[in-house]
């Protein structure tokens, strides 16, 4: 084995090693704000987004206080005299201290050369192994990416008056029409549009479809694109991870109801919402691509009788 083949089989076993450990860290975290959610019962879902909102954040900055911690080593005490600091080195294998507190260095058989080669093989493929489904997530994600970008291109610039829903300001938004999907969407960090149907006038009366407005509208008030596009990112890092992806369907889930909140609370009757909801999923179900993270569960609550989806 050569010294370059070696080097990268020894890199890529720590790079095993720190992703094990990244993932311990964060299946403790996010069971923490789980098990804090359920015993609090946070009735908002404003708050229960902003919880495991945190938690991602969280999640994402551990390997940055890893580093952190490691410019900073715990001193070692120095009131100590220098025979008890020796006897620090009782504990490692292969040394030992005689009576007079003189280091003895003890001779310790190696490790089998085979099994700590085997070692090294198994987590470098481990690790080659992520690497290639990182790669093939980040490829997913852009793909949607570059996609939705070609549609919001190719849509139609339209008005609020058009529409029959010139009550409100859209403020740092813009609305265009497309034949390419079949269900309200928003795109756009910087810029954000909202994508309709083309058809949207003809399947949603206009109470329905200030309704709708109004909820992607929310989206782009609370920046939930700029947080869904962090979600794309964690997720290309953690797709192995069960409690990771846990975490971000609850935080979409979270999402479209606080949506549906703003939207109840700004006046939209209850019934109607759901209905406008209930023609959004149906539209969602049959079209033949939606794209991910854009069109989530949405359940408005329980005592307002009424449930749905949207995006």
């Amino acid at each position: 084995m050569n010294v370059y083949t070696n080097s990268l089989l020894i890199s890529s076993s720590k790079g095993t090693a720190w992703l094990l450990t990244w993932s311990l860290q964060a299946l403790a975290l996010l069971a923490c704000v789980w098990l804090g959610l359920k015993l609090f019962r946070a009735k908002s879902p404003a708050i229960r987004h902003q919880v495991w909102l945190f938690g991602l954040i969280a999640i994402s900055l551990l390997p940055f206080w890893a580093l952190l911690v490691d410019q900073f080593p715990l001193p070692m005490p120095i009131s100590q005299p220098v025979y008890q600091i020796v006897n620090y080195a009782v504990e490692v294998p292969g040394v030992g201290i005689t009576p007079d507190h003189s280091l003895v260095v003890q001779s310790v058989p190696a490790a089998p050369a085979f099994r700590d080669s085997f070692e090294r093989v198994l987590l470098s493929l481990t690790f080659i192994l992520w690497l290639i489904g990182a790669a093939v997530a980040l490829a997913r994600a852009v793909s949607q990416y570059m996609r939705l970008r070609s549609i919001r291109i190719n849509a139609e610039p339209v008005a609020l008056a058009h529409l029959g829903c010139g009550d409100f300001a859209l403020g740092r938004a813009s609305i265009r029409l497309s034949l390419e999907i079949a269900s309200p969407l928003t795109f756009g960090v910087l810029h954000p549009v909202i994508l309709l149907p083309a058809d949207f006038a003809g399947w949603a009366n206009a109470e329905e479809r200030r309704a709708i407005i109004r909820h992607e509208l929310a989206h782009i008030q609370r920046r939930d694109t700029l947080i869904n596009l962090f979600q794309n990112a964690l997720h290309a890092v953690f797709y192995f991870h069960p409690m990771v992806r846990y975490a971000s369907r609850q935080l979409s889930l979270e999402r479209e109801m606080a949506c549906d909140d703003r939207v109840l609370g700004a006046g939209s009757n209850a019934e109607s919402y759901a209905d406008s909801l209930l023609k959004v999923a149906e539209r969602s179900i049959s079209s033949a691509w939606t794209p991910s993270g854009t069109h989530d569960l949405a359940l408005i609550s329980g005592n307002r009788s009424s449930k749905g989806e949207s995006r």
